[in-house]
Order: structure tokens, then sequence, then C-alpha cells
């Protein structure tokens, strides 16, 4: 299938509804300005006036404290502060996995739910909660990456005939001594 050119210039490839991309980007504009009469610049004074940036600073990042967003956490995954602080005490503030403690602000636990479910199943580190969730909770694909991890553990020769695994510690296991 060959590229689609624009029916408004031929010799330019198609962006979108059959037009090139300098034409749509006109056409998206002049839509957006009949739709939004006063114009972004005016939209964001009167969004700034009605108070709609308070809790940003002068960067644009949030100004809400840690305990505002530590609530609303909370509050998505049904958890009280007392739930939480009961399950950093029974993880004796460390990330479930990896047992890697947790900083004195607190700011990277992440909070470790079933997908299908919503039920809390722990407190994650950012990199272990990432790795789980970058596999989609799925175990037999966690167990193929292990099987991979334990398989490249060992690197193959052969010498005089036989098949000789070394760890990455240089130690020497026959294969037959592996199962």
């Amino acid at each position: 299938m060959g590229a689609r050119f624009a029916t408004c210039h031929p010799d330019r490839k198609h962006k979108a509804k059959g037009l090139c991309g300098s034409c749509y980007s006109r056409q998206a504009s002049a839509l957006w300005r009949a739709r939004n009469p006063i114009g972004k610049k005016e939209e964001y004074q009167q969004a700034k006036t009605r108070g709609y940036y308070k809790g940003r600073k002068s960067d644009g990042k949030t100004s809400y404290s840690y305990s505002k967003n530590r609530t609303r956490t909370l509050k998505k995954y049904g958890l009280t502060q007392e739930e939480f602080d009961e399950i950093l005490l029974a993880q004796n503030y460390a990330c479930d996995i990896c047992g890697a403690p947790f900083d004195g602000a607190m700011k990277n636990i992440h909070i470790d739910h079933d997908h299908e479910t919503d039920v809390v199943r722990g407190l994650l580190c950012m990199k272990c909660n990432t790795g789980i969730g970058l596999f989609v909770d799925n175990i037999a694909m966690l167990q193929a990456a292990m099987h991979y991890l334990d398989k490249a553990a060992y690197i193959k020769i052969v010498i005089g005939g036989v098949p000789i695994l070394l760890t990455k510690l240089k130690e020497s296991i026959p294969i037959g001594d592996l199962n």
C-alpha cells in the first residue's frame, strides 16, 4: 500500500481529513479559534482570577504539600493513614520485594495493588513497582524472566568433549550435576 497524498496539495503527503500537514494545522487552528473566541491568554487570565492556579507555584509545579498528596493516594486505594502505617511497620519500613529501606520523607513509596480487584498487596519502591508493572502482573512472565536470568548466569563451554558450565563466579559445574 503506497503513501496517500493530500487532496489540497497533491504533491504533499496526507496528514488527516484528506489535508496536508500545514492545511490541516491551519484548519484545526481556525476551528479552535471559532470554538474559543476569547483565546488562550484571556482564558488563562480568567482561570487565574477564578483561583484555578491557586495551588501552583510560579514555575507551574504544584505547591500541594506531601500530606495532601499522600491523603489523595490513600483515598484512591481505600486506605486510612493508620492502615498505611500498619503496612509500613509490618514491612519494616522497606520495600516488600527487594527490602530497600524507604527514605525518611516517604515520598518514594508506591502502593502496589491488584489491577483487577484493586486490593492492596503491599508497599514497594519505584523500581520494583515499575518492574512488576512492566510484566503486567503476569506470574508466568515473571517466572520466565527468572528462568532466563538463571540460565544466563552460566556460560557453556566444552573441554575435551565434556560440556562444562561456568558460573559468573568462575566455578565450574559439569552439566549433569545441575539437576
